[in-house]
């Protein structure tokens, strides 16, 4: 009877400690001075939503034998948070002076499944996609972003990029990929962007919407305002004097593309100073590309460029566009005559340099000008002393006759027969 009572309060003391384990652990798991961050995860299937979980709650990585398997659609368990405690641990954080623990909530990719219990009280949504796959980006627009805000409308939304080591996996993807992005569809998808905008430019005639994380990855100016401690880093409106918004829509189209297209309400000039402003040398050389085009495009039409020429030339060494000064240069001592001739105030007034550059680089150079002038009078006096020489000379007369006239075959005959009676009275 004592064993059995032993034994029993052996089976209690160990069941009570279980039990204080259990609830050590429940305790840890809900501790009260930490608040809690769901953060719901959501995208089409195959884009990388399990394995960026795993990344960022057990700290995982791929083996080259994960990356070559086929997919199979999974979703992470939320109870992990519960089971692993490396997990756990790895989901708190301190931000702003206040202990935060990271809740990952995975989703099936499927459209038609119902997620609605997922979104329920949720603080943030990560809205993925795939680089390597354009119809996962057509999805954010046209299915994911309606739902989010349909169930939480008030949690905000970070577009992530995902697969980015798989964008030129797909070679057909590539090579559509360069094909030339059409003006409405880079216009559509600029209006789809700015859903998402967490900043606003105020210009000269107006404001156009951006996104803090993209400048600040492709531009230093950018990441210099917006991450450095400046005002602007922690407001949502900043003021561009003297930019208009066919120059700012032209830049953020090639922060957010690497590409530059034209268009025809687009001051070359001032986009190149805007450019330039901002840091962006490859843009500026883009700009006078499509600069020096279309002067020569202007060209060959017979369009007088004289006068754009002499106002660009330093304005551009100015601000940096160097190809374009040079082209300016290389123009002007070309048509050096014809410009003096129409515009000799704005030639006078050009820098010391470029008076120095013109007189040496000018063409017709001043040696081959002095070298005709030169001949021009040797010439003159040529033809002079030729004209004296000519008038010096008498004047002969000329007595023309033509063979075949009456009157002269008269005069042969007459000739004729007083030769034949002399000589015959010689004889």
């Amino acid at each position: 009877m004592a064993a059995r009572d032993k034994s029993a309060d052996k089976r209690k003391t160990k069941m009570n400690r279980t039990l204080s384990q259990l609830m050590d652990s429940d305790m840890d798991y809900e501790r009260p001075n930490v608040e809690t961050i769901k953060c719901v995860v959501v995208g089409d299937n195959a884009v990388g939503k399990t394995r960026l979980i795993c990344a960022r709650a057990c700290n995982a990585t791929l083996t080259q034998y994960q990356l070559l398997a086929t997919h199979v659609p999974t979703v992470w368990a939320i109870d992990q948070y519960r089971v692993c405690q490396e997990v756990l641990e790895r989901s708190r954080d301190v931000v702003d002076d206040v202990s935060v623990s990271l809740r990952l909530w995975d989703t099936f990719g499927d459209h038609h499944k119902d997620r609605r219990f997922a979104y329920g009280r949720s603080d943030v949504v990560v809205l993925c996609f795939s680089i390597a796959n354009p119809n996962s980006l057509h999805h954010v627009k046209t299915m994911w972003y309606p739902e989010i805000k349909h169930f939480c409308p008030r949690a905000p939304v970070i577009l992530v990029g995902c697969q980015l080591d798989l964008r030129y996996a797909d070679l057909e993807a590539v090579n559509r990929a360069r094909r030339p992005l059409a003006s409405v569809s880079g216009m559509r998808n600029y209006s789809m962007f700015s859903f998402f905008a967490d900043v606003t430019f105020i210009l000269d005639d107006g404001a156009i919407s951006a996104h803090k994380p993209l400048l600040i990855s492709s531009c230093d100016w950018m990441a210099a305002m917006f991450g450095g401690p400046f005002v602007e880093s922690s407001t949502q409106e900043v003021v561009l004097p003297y930019t208009s918004k066919s120059c700012m829509r032209a830049v953020l189209e090639y922060l957010y593309t690497g590409q530059f297209y034209s268009s025809s309400d687009l001051d070359y000039m001032k986009l190149i100073i805007l450019a330039n402003r901002l840091c962006l040398p490859h843009l500026v050389a883009l700009t006078e590309q499509f600069t020096v085009s279309g002067l020569m495009e202007a060209t060959q039409m017979l369009v007088d460029i004289d006068g754009d020429v002499l106002l660009f030339l330093e304005l551009a060494q100015f601000h940096g566009a160097y190809q374009l000064a040079d082209w300016c240069l290389h123009h002007i001592c070309t048509n050096y005559n014809n410009i003096c001739r129409k515009f000799p105030r704005e030639m006078k007034a050009m820098s010391a340099e470029n008076q120095d550059y013109f007189e040496k680089h000018r063409w017709p150079p001043v040696w081959y000008l002095k070298e005709e002038d030169h001949f021009q009078r040797a010439r003159k006096e040529r033809e002079k002393e030729d004209y004296l020489h000519q008038k010096r000379q008498p004047k002969r007369r000329w007595l023309f006759w033509n063979a075949s006239s009456p009157s002269s075959s008269a005069a042969t005959a007459s000739s004729s027969s007083s030769s034949s009676s002399s000589s015959s009275a010689v004889v």
